[in-house]
């Protein structure tokens, strides 16, 4: 997880069990291998947002320090942090739009190291490319769960970037008026490279030309204050530039529009409530029925051995293939001796968990949470 998460999470967050997400191999990338995405690209075709206090961070590390000045020189960072630009946006939307999506090394992240296909910010990015998967260990409800933890972080790394621009001397409600105040120029904000100098000047204030001062006192504000940040973060309200979101949406032509989320009229949910989803999604991602009824194999699961000739079976190498509908997943000879023991109903529970087909494997109540979020196993 990027490094600031270990202080600006709930403390409750360290015994909150994530899913290991084995599917999702970035060195050995399944897309890749199928065709589906690009080799340059893969899933990184997507210009991060991050807040002030990370490209601080990433700046006052010398081995990020490289990548990130010369996005700030050319004028894609925003006192909020870096932002995509308009025209950034509106290439991304028609690539999504034309499915295309993994498949354009010309929106590829500028931080991807195409040499060895490695993030050179890993430990400052962002909450969207800590939670994203391309395939999900537990299914929808896996991708469920990920979703919720993306929109909490998210919420979190807004507001604390709105206090650290506070902290430094910049008044984040002014900076979100003169953001919106450029709503009626959306299209004239950018063009192929970063934000325009003028556009640049209007909205850093007295701080432009001293952008980097400025976000580096972002990040020491953040490490000042690292034992308060979930406290400070639930005090404060989320400053949305609402006029201006909705501005650049409407700009997006049909049909691209509609790979752009809407903005809601909806106040944001509170970031405590967001916590109490996290907890709650958790919590029934590993929810097992112990001693509720008999589990089984669903109908239509076929067990067979991994013949190869499955195009998943590119870099998916386990012995064994198990098929359910269309979904192709390859075992070890471990977890077929488990799953074999489903052919007919089993109650879960110790008796279960003592047998030596369970006891084989790594975490027995992973493997079962697992099968059953997949519908390879469905309660009786």
């Amino acid at each position: 997880m990027p490094g600031f998460w270990r202080y600006a999470l709930p403390e409750e967050m360290q015994w909150t069990k994530l899913p290991a997400e084995h599917l999702a191999t970035c060195d050995d990338c399944f897309w890749v291998a199928v065709g589906e995405c690009h080799v340059e690209c893969r899933c990184c075709t997507y210009f991060p947002q991050l807040p002030n206090f990370a490209v601080g961070l990433a700046l006052k590390d010398p081995r990020c320090r490289a990548r990130m000045l010369p996005l700030v020189q050319a004028g894609y960072v925003l006192p909020q942090g870096l932002l995509e630009t308009p025209s950034l946006l509106l290439s991304a939307a028609r690539a999504h739009a034309d499915k295309l999506f993994g498949k354009v090394p010309e929106l590829v992240c500028p931080f991807l190291d195409r040499s060895n296909q490695q993030c050179q910010i890993y430990p400052y990015r962002n909450s969207v490319c800590a939670t994203f998967f391309c395939e999900n260990d537990h299914g929808k409800a896996g991708e469920k769960s990920w979703e919720i933890l993306q929109l909490f972080v998210g919420q979190l790394e807004t507001i604390l970037g709105q206090w650290a621009m506070e902290q430094v001397g910049l008044d984040s409600a002014a900076y979100i008026r003169r953001l919106d105040g450029l709503a009626g120029e959306v299209g004239s904000l950018a063009a192929d490279g970063g934000w325009f100098e003028k556009v640049r000047r209007h909205l850093w204030a007295e701080w432009f030309g001293r952008e980097v001062e400025f976000l580096e006192r972002c990040a020491d504000q953040l490490m000042a204050h690292r034992q308060q940040l979930f406290t400070i973060a639930c005090n404060l309200p989320l400053r949305e530039p609402l006029a201006y979101e909705r501005a650049l949406r409407q700009w997006i032509p049909e049909p691209a529009r509609s790979e752009v989320p809407a903005v809601s009229d909806v106040a944001p949910t509170p970031l405590s409530a967001l916590w109490y989803r996290v907890q709650l999604e958790y919590r029934r991602l590993w929810q097992l029925p112990f001693d509720e009824g008999p589990v089984r194999l669903a109908d239509g699961v076929v067990i067979t051995v991994n013949s190869g000739d499955d195009r998943r079976a590119v870099v998916c190498t386990g012995p064994w293939m198990v098929r359910s509908g269309e979904q192709r997943i390859f075992v070890p000879e471990s977890e077929r001796r488990a799953l074999n023991l489903f052919e007919s109903p089993q109650t879960v529970g110790e008796a279960l968990l003592q047998t030596p087909e369970f006891k084989a494997l790594d975490d027995p109540r992973a493997f079962l949470s697992w099968c059953l979020r997949r519908k390879i196993l469905v309660e009786q």
